[in-house]
Formats: structure tokens, C-alpha cells, sequence
């Protein structure tokens, strides 16, 4: 029997293997026991048939290639232990790949628990769509994942929830991050595979510092930090702010402070400190801080009644992208796949967490009940409306995209107010390798 190369490229598309004719592991074929999954078995019974019919009416012989068998068990080895907790949700993805990819005159159908038999009624012709999407997992690994339990980082909570990771063989464990925990010192000693980061400023930072790593996918195409102040008070843009006392943490004055220094002629003598506390803001109408556009001006509102005017930094020019995740060049050089894997797993999970948060509200509330429904309704409405994750770049390169021209921006702020030096190479901090590859956008 000959494997056509439209049977390799599911298989691929399973099991995250290169697409071999060896993967494919012939067995005596069991009798059929169903076919799609949305017919009851009368009906699917009457359908196999009948089709298996129409593919060889007028044939004495069927074309060698016409009969594929795919297995699952490799990927079953992979998991081990954990095959039984996912397996429901790999045979789903299973059945939802193949059917999205086979003509209706192509029957499938199960030969054996964990195996599939697929019939094509064309030899060769392979579908196009097939190579735009779907996801080259291969690699395990166990990823730690370093990020704050919210609704900021829902596409990943949703990888989870949705088995993503553990499908293709990442075992995804985050790490609670936060104000007080420094994510670069945890990936610099190894305490943790990835980190997330709001600011382009740490791929640059651990790479000026000696630690090779890189950026491998920005799930935020706007940065989310906003400065904002109490509406009605007269500041009607960011230039009225000048001379008027801004709150703002430790870390932001080296991150998007000295963007508002250059551009609209902020001053080092407004900064008063921000601790994360909205004490001070709520009883000085005259108040400006920073927040984020997710998250604060929901607070303010429904916590204190107090309605906020915001300035999303990243619609007046702040280049930086968010929800950055950098790697180690040792691990993008040893484990490619299991990169790989974590970037379209992390697409996957944006993606749906955009279209029904759900599932992944559930894990976010358990690491963290503080967020509460409303809020994370709040964030996932806000990220849509302020095209936070999806832009241009994302309906031409995919979420989750980079470009050079944006690292390039950024780099050139930062050495012009002299937060880094301009003898390193900026290109070493990020890789296009893992990204742009043109996913489909969330549903509407």
C-alpha cells in the first residue's frame, strides 16, 4: 500500500512528526465502527457504505493509496501517564483536523481505539489549506512559564484549559509572576523555561547583560499601559499633563517614562511613586497614574464609581509590544519543536480565549480570586475594542506576530535615551522564526 502524501501531512498534522512515510504504521484494519462524529451510527453505518460505494463504482480495483491508516499511539508514548487525562480532547482535535481537511467524497472512520482509517476518493489532490494552518507539534519538554494569574494572559490559562500544550508535548506549568518577582533573574539561573515580559526592553536587557535570549512571540501587538486621570478635571491630553504630579512604579521609569519625556516633554520632577494601590488616585480628582487599559479603569468605576479619561500609550506611538515571550538561545537551539509547540499552542489559546473565555476563566480565578467574572469580561471586551492583540500585522502575519521594523523603533528609543548601548545587535533579541506564519484570526 502506498501512503499519498495528502494521508503524511494529516498524520503530521496528529502527531507533529515530519511527514514520513515510515510514521505511518500499517495494521490489519479493524472492522469499521463509526464514522463523523455528528452522525448516530444508523445513519453513520448507511453513509460508509454508501460512500464507500461511490469510491469504487466502476472500479474492478481500488488505486493503490485510496486506503490510509492513521495511530495515535505515538503520540500516546509521548504522553505516557498522561495520555488518559488528554486523550478525549486528542481524538476531538483529531477528528477536527482531518475533517477540515478531507473532500466530502472522503470517508474516515475509527480502526481501533485509538486509530483512524481514511479514504480517499482522489488519490493526490491535496487540499491548500493544509499547510496554512494546523501545528508542527513535536517536542516535550517541561515549559515554566513565568506570568501573573489574570485575564491579561487568558490565551495561555486557555492552552491549558483546552489541553493545547499537552497535545503536542509541552508540559506547560506557569509560575506566578508579579511586581516583586524578577522574571529575568528567573530565566537567566533557569527556574524557568520562558518569561513573560510587558516591555520589548528585557530581550534587550538579558542580551546587553551577556544572557543570549530572544523574543519569540508577542500575543499583545498593543502594549496595554495607559496613563489615566479622573474625567472632567481639564486634561484632555497628555500634553496638559505637564508640570502635574504622574504616578508611576520603579520599573516604568525606565520603561515607557522616557518615551513621554522625549515625545510630549514630560519631566523626571512630576514622578511621584506608584505602589499599585488606588487609594491615592481615588481622593485627589486632580490625580494621573498609570494602569493598565484592561484592568484600572474598571476598578476606578465599579469599585469607587469614579469614571476615568485614559491614554493608551501605544495609540500615541509607544512602540513596545506586551505579553512578550522570551527563551533562552539555548533552549530555541536545542528544542526548536517544543518552542514551536508553545508558541501555536499560546496562538490557539489566544484565539479561542478571544471568542469564549470560559474555560479559561476558571483556571485564572482559581490561581487568583480576584478576578472575577466581571472583570475578565471587562479585559476580554477592552483587548477587542482597543485592538490590543489584533491589529494590521495580525490580519496579514497572524497573532502573535513580530516584525524587525517595530524591534528596530524600539531599540533606537532606548539607545537615544540611553537605557542600553547601541554596540549590541538589536536583531538578537527577538526571532521571527516561530511566528507570522498567517494563523487564523479570532471569530467575530
Amino acid at each position: 500500500m502506498q501512503f499519498s502524501r495528502r494521508a503524511k501531512d494529516i498524520f503530521g498534522r496528529i502527531t507533529g512528526e515530519p511527514t514520513k512515510a515510515a510514521s505511518l504504521r500499517r495494521k490489519p484494519l479493524a472492522e469499521p465502527v463509526a464514522t463523523r462524529s455528528v452522525l448516530d451510527e444508523a445513519t453513520a453505518a448507511h453513509s460508509l457504505k454508501s460512500r464507500l460505494a461511490a469510491l469504487v463504482q466502476g472500479r474492478s480495483v481500488i488505486a493503490a493509496g485510496s486506503f490510509h491508516l492513521i495511530g495515535l499511539d505515538e503520540i500516546r508514548e509521548r504522553l505516557g501517564p498522561g495520555w488518559e487525562r488528554v486523550r478525549e480532547k486528542v481524538h476531538r482535535e483529531t477528528q477536527r483536523i482531518i475533517e477540515r481537511h478531507i473532500s466530502p467524497q472522503d470517508v474516515y472512520f475509527s480502526g481501533g481505539a485509538d486509530d483512524y482509517v481514511l479514504v480517499f476518493a482522489a488519490l493526490e489532490h491535496f487540499p491548500s489549506g493544509l499547510n496554512r494552518e494546523g501545528f508542527p507539534w513535536t517536542a516535550r519538554c517541561d515549559s515554566r512559564c513565568q506570568l501573573e494569574e489574570e485575564a491579561e494572559h487568558g490565551g495561555y490559562y486557555m492552552g491549558l484549559a483546552k489541553g493545547y500544550y499537552a497535545f503536542c508535548g509541552v508540559e506547560l506549568k506557569i509560575r506566578q509572576g508579579g511586581p516583586m518577582i524578577d522574571g529575568k533573574q528567573l530565566l537567566v539561573t533557569g527556574a524557568v523555561d520562558i518569561m513573560m515580559s510587558n516591555y520589548d526592553d528585557t530581550a534587550f536587557q538579558v542580551n546587553e547583560a551577556g544572557y543570549p535570549a530572544r523574543a519569540v512571540m508577542a500575543a499583545f501587538q498593543k502594549n496595554p499601559q495607559i496613563l489615566m486621570t479622573h474625567a472632567g478635571n481639564g486634561i484632555e491630553a497628555i500634553e496638559d499633563m505637564r508640570g502635574k504630579p504622574v504616578m508611576i512604579s520603579a520599573s516604568s521609569r525606565t520603561t515607557f517614562w522616557p518615551f513621554l519625556r522625549a515625545k510630549f516633554g514630560l519631566a523626571d520632577n512630576q514622578i511621584r511613586s506608584y505602589t499599585g494601590q488606588l487609594g491615592p488616585y481615588l481622593v485627589d480628582p486632580g490625580a494621573i497614574q498609570q494602569g493598565l487599559v484592561t484592568n484600572e479603569p474598571f476598578l476606578v468605576l465599579n469599585e469607587a464609581g469614579v469614571a476615568a479619561k485614559t491614554f493608551l500609550l501605544a495609540d500615541l506611538g509607544y512602540p513596545s509590544y506586551s505579553s512578550i515571550a522570551i527563551a533562552s538561545q539555548r533552549l530555541i537551539d536545542t528544542a526548536p519543536d517544543a518552542i514551536q509547540c508553545f508558541v501555536n499552542a499560546s496562538i490557539r489559546g489566544w484565539i479561542d480565549f478571544l471568542d469564549d473565555p470560559a474555560p479559561a476563566t476558571a483556571l485564572i480565578k482559581a490561581d487568583n480570586p480576584d478576578n472575577t467574572d466581571a472583570l475578565i469580561a471587562y479585559a476580554v471586551k477592552t483587548m477587542k475594542s482597543a485592538g490590543i492583540v489584533e491589529t494590521e500585522d495580525t490580519t496579514r502575519l497572524g497573532i502573535g506576530a513580530m516584525t524587525d521594523e517595530r524591534w528596530k523603533a524600539h531599540f533606537a528609543l532606548l539607545v537615544d535615551q540611553g537605557l542600553i548601548g547601541n554596540d549590541q545587535d538589536y536583531s538578537r533579541a527577538f526571532t521571527l522564526q516561530f511566528v507570522n506564519k498567517r494563523f487564523p484570526a479570532a471569530p467575530r
